[in-house]
């Protein structure tokens, strides 16, 4: 037999081996029911599972979940997926396709008792074992941690834009909303978007807070609803950064807007929905997804949007009446401290809010919105709060000591607007206006009942998606675990007490 045919009988064995490799894999295999997976992927068996050479290789760039990019944390392999979990959900219950795009590549999930027990692993932060399997039975392995709240990929690239946005970074999104998986969408939507860090203070924390604008192909922006939030094209991710139990923002928020919904003088604050956020393949926690307060939000027409930057600083967001005319209306409120034409109504409930939240850092022009209306003696001027993280027990220490937690000093101190004594002195009824304002919140709104109702919503939310403790893992807290739930609930019930004592004190001073 010469050199040429024993090399082809040599190849022929080659392959033979390969196809009856391939067939005993494929047959190992084929006895798994297709029903006892999830999201499209079979169990293995203890038996199939232990065949394997364990290589490893970054296939991450070609998981996807419903057809688009998996949020993935590539550092440990961690893929989060977003879902509808309660106590009754089974993994086949679970709704989507998990896949692969490179061919001749399988995806299997390891067997595992906690899948008995969805609902606890999810709020765990347990990870389930998924492995990318070839013929030869090498695999890649990941693990699949399932939230039961929205994800956020973002991916991209910094590109120097200019000096007032520094770097800008360009890309996509995915964003999985559990409530929408069934619908036509799937549940996943992407977009084109451009994001910046943003804010202050706040931006120099090592967890930053992050300007999204969505865009359409073409660069122009492009209006989404986001979880019911309203469509619109500039969004905020909050980090919650000073507050370890990510409730304090949304709380005042909540029930400031319910409180505005029933009046016809109060503009809504933020709205915001929590969301987990990776971005370029990093998990980076715990967000607050809002709303930018702008024109849209507040859905204005003729007026002068103003946000306070500093103590006598402010920014003009939006301009709808005569440049000139427009300027020397704010300027004599913020330049002068002419309240006269302060609406009375909504001075009395944001005054009355900043008291309840002890919101001490919303004593300045910085952290409040402004929107001037009408012109003459028509003119109104209303305030909508802001940046309301310094609240319910955090407060400014002073320079070389920072943010610190101090329950005594938010319980009983009391926080007052700079207009307050402009206002008294324009309206001598202004305390009896507070305390009547006052006893008619206490009837339904700013009762220890609602807002312990609300604080439970949020908690059980953030506690079935495992998403704090993660968050934790990251950035670690804080206040060093004196901001505690524990605290909250003690706060809301004393400062609730102590409001009705000063409301007490006023009556009796009239």
């Amino acid at each position: 037999m010469n050199t040429k045919m024993l090399y082809r009988a040599g190849m022929l064995l080659v392959l033979a081996a390969i196809f009856c490799t391939a067939v005993v894999w494929s047959a190992s295999l084929k006895d798994v029911p297709e029903e006892q997976g999830c999201l499209g992927i079979p169990f293995l068996t203890e038996e199939e599972d232990a065949i394997g050479n364990y290589h490893y290789h970054d296939y991450s760039e070609d998981l996807k979940f419903q057809q688009e990019h998996v949020a993935v944390d590539k550092a440990s392999s961690v893929l989060y997926i977003s879902q509808r979990i309660d106590e009754h959900t089974a993994p086949e219950d679970l709704v989507g396709t998990l896949s692969i795009a490179l061919p001749g590549r399988k995806l299997f999930f390891a067997p595992d008792s906690r899948w008995e027990d969805l609902a606890g692993a999810v709020r765990d932060g347990y990870g389930f074992r998924l492995l990318v399997r070839d013929y030869r039975n090498t695999y890649m392995e990941y693990r699949v941690v399932f939230t039961t709240l929205p994800v956020m990929y973002l991916y991209g690239q910094f590109i120097y834009k200019n000096e007032s946005l520094k770097n800008v970074m360009y890309g996509r999104s995915v964003i999985c909303d559990p409530r929408q998986l069934e619908g036509t969408a799937g549940g996943v939507y992407t977009n084109y978007i451009q994001w910046n860090i943003r804010g202050q203070t706040s931006s120099t924390e090592p967890k930053k807070p992050w300007k999204v604008a969505l865009k359409d192909k073409n660069g122009k922006s492009q209006d989404v609803d986001l979880f019911g939030l309203g469509a619109d094209d500039d969004w905020i991710l909050n980090p919650m950064n000073m507050e370890d139990s990510n409730i304090r923002e949304k709380l005042f928020m909540d029930l400031w807007n319910e409180m505005a919904a029933e009046t016809d003088y109060n503009y809504p604050m933020s709205r915001g929905e929590y969301v987990e956020v990776l971005i370029n393949g990093e998990y980076c926690g715990l967000y607050l997804l809002q709303r930018r307060i702008d024109e849209k939000y507040l859905q204005l027409t003729d007026a002068v949007l103003l946000k306070g930057n500093q103590d006598l600083v402010y920014e003009i967001v939006t301009n709808r009446y005569d440049a000139d005319k427009g300027t020397a209306a704010f300027d004599a409120f913020f330049f002068e401290n002419d309240c006269a034409h302060l609406h009375l109504k909504n001075f009395v409930d944001v005054s009355l809010f900043l008291q309840l939240f002890s919101s001490m850092d919303n004593k300045s022009y910085k952290n409040m919105y402004y929107v001037f209306e009408g012109t003459g003696e028509d003119q109104s001027i209303r305030l909508i709060p802001w940046d309301t993280d310094l609240a319910m027990g955090a407060v400014w220490g002073g320079y070389g000591i920072g943010f610190v937690y101090d329950f005594e000093e938010s319980v009983y101190t009391v926080v007052n607007r700079r207009e307050i004594e402009d206002m008294q002195a324009l309206h001598p009824s202004l305390n009896r206006e507070i305390t009547n304002r006052w006893l008619q919140l206490r009837e339904n709104l700013i009762t220890e009942e609602h807002i312990y109702q609300l604080m439970d919503g949020y908690l059980e939310e953030l506690d079935a998606s495992g998403a704090v403790r993660r968050d934790q893992d990251k950035w670690g807290l804080f206040y060093n675990g004196e901001d505690t739930i524990e605290n909250l609930y003690r706060f809301v019930s004393e400062r609730i007490w102590a409001l009705d004592m000063m409301c007490e004190y006023l009556s009796e001073q009239q």
